[in-house]
């Protein structure tokens, strides 16, 4: 079954006007299904998301997008909205009986936070490009502002779908793991990561957050963020994960830690994106957002080191080899101990060859108009992408997935675009496709009753990397916002304003190699943006405009370290 594409050619246009809201704040309108139940405020809530405000950024998006698609449309749309049995202020939503599409036998309603793979086939040398998607299951949502639940799914539950691309459609293909909410095994948010190895050999790994009790006996979910390796068939299309026949769990290897005894009880680590390359070291780094709890023991180990919220982190391994025997559950105290300056070389277990906070919450700036975001609110981000590779040598750029993988020539840059390139003459840097997560208010009136809906916006934000994958150097922000009508409602998640990038391929495209950057959308929907790598660059210029007006900028150093005072001088 395949479903068509709704294509744009061409950037979007440009947004930079700091009065983010085009659409005006009315009345709740006759036409809306709901009248009387709920309470004006619940309505209100419900009206933010099925007539949404538009947020934009201070600053506008990349013109280097060659073209756009979506590709994978979501069908919640809120198709039956009724009061709720648990309040007299709640509503309960619900998508169509025959909403969505049948894949493998299920049915699924939204397709968003996809990621990407390419393969070859052995029998012909034909490239395959493959969209692995997250397939959610019917659901609904109940919501009631007066308790403050702006989200309540119930039965929250998906897949990953493979899908081919074939000409311009998406093509499913088969399903590739189901999550077992009957075991409380829950799979979400699917990347790839494909990379050679210290042997040669192209490894694929799909990673993603593992929602399962991890705790001996309990019944709670808590999230890790683990992987499998996939294996190709012989026509290069990878094989459904092998599950465990009771537990209906793959036999997974673990990116973060497990929680652990602490003195509330356990210490959990919300952990996820994790992503996999190779630097040019030939070492292999792992990016990937630890928020740990602020009373693990890591910290009591080396108080002088601050908890943090959001973050973002890289561990470095001399070889694949070495990742695959590293113990995770000592991840957190390396990496504590390693901001202290007190990562043990000598340590007898399996150890990183470096570990590092690249960011956290105050590292990044925020281009999105003060007026519209919610006071108190912090900053979040992650990782989405693994990164490509990009080799300068004289005028000429060459892309490719990283070390060891083939690389295709970007062609030659003009002598008056040379100047200012982020990329010195025989150096390396590397582009990760991720996102930015701020919280805006959206004023609404019901009844003659305001009420503020807070949403979640998300922007997707290009990094670039140093040659060894562990330094972060430049950040460009907001380079894709969430302005299309698709982008901003249309879920059974009514808070999402949301462009999330989580798989890239390198493709040919009508001028040469594109890298194809596949996001989910509203947490609906799955499209992809084809980019021009050396019209990225050029945006990124030392001393150029998108430098000059703050959205290219050097980010801070995290500052973890709590201050040292002196000891208070007695009389």
């Amino acid at each position: 079954m395949s479903l068509p594409p709704v294509h744009r050619h061409g950037s979007l246009p440009s947004h930079s006007t700091a009065n983010s809201s085009t659409t005006p704040n009315t009345e709740l309108s006759a036409r809306t299904w709901v009248k009387e139940p709920g309470s004006p405020s619940t309505r209100a809530l419900l009206l933010s998301a099925t007539s949404p405000t538009r947020f934009a950024s201070s600053v506008p998006e990349t013109k280097a997008i060659v073209a756009r698609r979506v590709e994978l449309r979501g069908a919640f749309h809120p198709a039956a909205v009724s009061a709720s049995t648990s309040s007299p202020t709640a509503l309960v939503l619900r998508p169509a009986a025959d909403a969505g599409f049948v894949f493998g036998g299920q049915r699924y309603i939204e397709l968003p936070n996809s990621t990407a793979l390419t393969t070859t086939d052995p029998r012909s040398g034909r490239t395959r490009e493959l969209v692995l998607t997250r397939g959610v299951r019917p659901y609904e949502n109940e919501i009631d502002a007066e308790r403050g639940v702006l989200n309540g799914p119930r039965d929250y539950v998906s897949d990953v779908l493979l899908f081919e691309r074939q000409g311009e459609k998406l093509v499913y293909v088969d399903v590739v793991l189901r999550s077992a909410p009957e075991h409380g095994f829950l799979f979400e948010d699917p990347r790839i990561s494909a990379f050679v190895d210290e042997s040669g050999a192209r490894r694929i790994l799909l990673s993603g957050t593992d929602y399962s009790p991890h705790v001996a006996g309990a019944t709670n979910k808590d999230v890790m963020n683990r992987y499998v390796e996939l294996t190709l068939d012989g026509t290069g299309l990878p094989q459904p994960v092998a599950v465990d026949a009771t537990t209906k769990r793959p036999s997974f290897r673990d990116l973060s830690p497990r929680p652990r005894a602490s003195e509330s009880g356990h210490a959990f680590v919300d952990a996820k994106n994790a992503v996999v390359a190779v630097n040019e070291d030939g070492h292999v780094v792992v990016r990937t957002r630890f928020r740990p709890s602020k009373d693990d023991p890591a910290f009591a180990a080396h108080p002088q080191v601050k908890p943090w919220g959001y973050g973002e982190q890289v561990f470095e391994f001399a070889s694949f080899a070495d990742l695959q025997r590293y113990d995770w559950g000592h991840a957190l105290d390396h990496l504590v101990a390693a901001t202290a300056g007190q990562l043990n070389a000598n340590d007898p277990r399996p150890m990183p060859l470096h570990a590092a906070c690249t960011a956290v919450d105050d590292t990044f700036h925020e281009l999105y108009p003060k007026e519209v975001l919610a006071p108190g609110k912090g900053k979040g981000f992650g990782p989405g992408t693994p990164p490509v590779r990009v080799r300068r040598a004289g005028d000429e750029l060459f892309l490719s997935e990283g070390k060891g993988a083939s690389e295709r020539s970007l062609g030659r840059v003009p002598t008056g675009l040379l100047e200012g390139l982020p990329i010195d003459d025989g150096g390396v840097v590397h582009l990760t496709f991720d996102h930015e997560i701020r919280y805006c208010v959206d004023h609404r009136l019901v009844d003659g009753k305001n009420v503020d809906a807070i949403k979640r916006v998300y922007s997707a934000s290009i990094k670039l990397w140093d040659r060894t994958l562990t330094r972060l150097d430049k950040v460009y922000a907001d380079v894709v916002q969430p302005l299309e009508d698709h982008q901003r409602g249309g879920s059974g998640i009514l808070d999402l304003h949301h462009t999330y990038p989580m798989g890239r391929v390198i493709v040919e495209g009508a001028a040469g190699p594109v890298v194809r950057v596949v996001s989910g959308e509203s947490d609906a929907h799955t499209a992809s943006c084809d980019f021009d790598v050396l019209k990225l660059l050029v945006e990124m210029a030392r001393g150029g405009e998108r430098e000059r007006s703050g959205q290219v900028y050097a980010p801070s150093s995290p500052r973890l370290l709590l201050e040292q005072r002196s000891p208070r001088a007695t009389t």
